[in-house]
Formats: structure tokens, C-alpha cells, sequence
């Protein structure tokens, strides 16, 4: 469901994050992959609730964290477990995106015993990949090594394709599409591809001056052969329709396959923004 400010305009639908924003939620996620894997098997204690001792695992990791990532004396590291997990938790929810990376980088890469941590190393890597893609953050783990994933340029053309100087259905579609990619808790890949072709659609009914006919526009290739489109070019994005759409424009089965990822939409996303804005371009000039 998206929100009241998305559905009425008030805010553009967001897209992908840009590599330097870390939101509540992405933050908040990130922290739980570090806590469900790292910080569970903390301390023993009495039967009264007092600490005995730190775990050996958890005096290890501890120690290696402040020795190697805090770079400060392992003997000012508090005694008790809570006020341990304390302070990295403040450290977390109190630094800059770019040292949150480097702290969940690190633990992935880190001499750690990765086989005494539940989910450690690159299952660990693998459970904040979950984060990342839920939360569109510009980073994944490629192995346990966080590697960017988000074009600027890419997100420029959503962008533009969204703004005033779009047609109205042009821009109406690829909002559209950009809110069912997003939408949380449950993202809408298949109908986000609908909308992103029918924004094509709607760009070379615009260059053409031609009218929708049953909610189906003219064929592709009729159409952008009345501007000038490289042959090349014209057939690649034929053969994108075709992906979604039969020779009559109607929506193809392939769209109601549940395996379509978010990678699916986002690739359709970019490409349809794009090459509206390029038949747009060519109809400007």
C-alpha cells in the first residue's frame, strides 16, 4: 500500500536510495542482522540474574572489535555484557551512514571464528543483502565485500521521466511503477512492469500524435518508425515489448510468473524510462 503523500502527489515515490542515505528502517534492519548473528550468546549468569562472565565467544569478538575496528585499548572495554552491546549499539544508531558500512563490513571480513556465530561470514553477508534490497539501499554484498549497485544516471532518468516536463500519462505511469516497485511490505514487480511499458506506450502515442484504441497504443514498430529511431535500437526495445506484451499490446502470461524479482522490475523501470525520455527528446527536436 503506498502512502497518502505518494497516491495524491504531494511526494514523488521514491525509487532507490542514494548511496548516502540510511533511513530508520534500513538502519534498524541492519542492526538486527548484527544482533540476531553476533550478539545473542552474550554472558553466562546466576541464578539470581548476575553476570558470571562473558561468553568466550562473545569476549572474542568483543575484543576483536575493539582492537582492530575501535582501535582503542581492549581493557577499556566494559566488563559487563550489556553495557558492551550498549556501546556498540550507540555507536550504530549514532554514526554517519558511511561508518555503519564500515562496522558491518568489517565483521563480515573480520578474523572472527565465523563457524562459532550463527549465520556468520557471508551468511551473515547474505541476511544484510536482505536488508539492503528490501530497504533499496545502494549497496549489496558481492561475497563479504559491499560493492554499489545504484547508477545516478539511472536514477536521473526515473526522475525525469516523473517530472513536469513529461506528458501527463508518461508521467503518470512511471510514478505508478516506481510506487509498486517500492511499495512496503510487499513490493509489486509484475504490475510495476505493466506500468512501466504502458509509460513507452504513452510516450509514442505522444510523438506520434496517435490515440490509444482499447487501451492499446499503436504497435511498436509502426510507431517509432515515424521518428528517427536507429533500426538497431527500434528492434531492441520491440523485443523488450515483447517481453510483456503479445503483437496486439496485450499484457503477456510471462507477467503473472511469481518469480519475477526485484532486479526484473527495476531493469524495465530504468530501461522504459529511459527510452521514453529519449522519444520524448526526439520529438522536442
Amino acid at each position: 500500500m503506498t502512502s497518502f503523500s505518494s497516491r495524491f502527489g504531494y511526494a514523488k515515490p521514491s525509487f532507490d536510495l542514494r548511496e548516502d542515505e540510511m533511513p530508520e528502517p534500513l538502519r534498524n534492519g541492519l542492526w538486527d542482522a548484527v544482533s540476531l548473528t553476533y550478539f545473542q550468546d552474550i554472558a553466562e549468569y546466576d541464578i539470581i540474574g548476575r553476570q558470571v562472565r562473558l561468553t568466550t565467544q562473545f569476549e572474542e569478538l568483543t575484543e576483536i572489535i575493539w582492537f582492530h575496528f575501535f582501535r582503542k585499548p581492549t581493557d577499556t572495554r566494559d566488563r559487563e555484557a550489556k553495557a558492551i552491546i550498549s556501546f556498540i549499539r550507540k555507536f550504530f544508531f549514532g554514526s554517519n551512514f558511511f561508518s555503519v558500512y564500515d562496522f558491518i563490513e568489517f565483521l563480515a571480513q573480520s578474523e572472527i571464528d565465523h563457524f562459532r556465530f550463527k549465520g556468520g561470514g557471508e551468511d551473515f553477508a547474505r541476511f544484510c543483502n536482505r536488508v539492503l534490497e528490501r530497504e533499496r539501499a545502494a549497496f549489496r554484498f558481492a561475497g563479504t565485500t559491499l560493492v554499489k549497485i545504484t547508477d545516478e544516471n539511472q536514477l536521473e532518468s526515473v526522475e525525469q521521466a516523473m517530472g513536469d516536463d513529461s506528458p501527463a500519462a508518461v508521467r503518470e505511469h512511471i510514478k505508478r511503477a516506481a510506487e509498486l516497485y517500492s511499495q512496503r511490505p510487499s513490493p509489486d514487480y509484475r504490475n510495476s512492469i505493466k506500468e512501466s511499458i504502458s509509460a513507452v506506450e504513452a510516450a509514442v502515442a505522444f510523438v506520434t500524435d496517435s490515440k490509444k484504441v482499447g487501451g492499446i497504443s499503436t504497435p511498436l514498430r509502426k510507431a517509432v518508425d515515424k521518428v528517427v529511431v536507429h533500426p538497431a535500437l527500434r528492434d531492441g526495445f520491440e523485443k523488450l515489448y515483447a517481453y510483456t506484451s503479445d503483437a496486439d499490446g496485450i499484457r503477456h502470461a510471462l507477467l503473472n510468473d511469481n518469480t519475477l524479482t526485484q532486479a526484473d522490475a527495476r531493469y524495465m523501470l530504468v530501461s522504459c524510462s529511459a527510452f521514453a525520455n529519449y522519444l520524448m527528446a526526439l520529438k522536442s527536436n
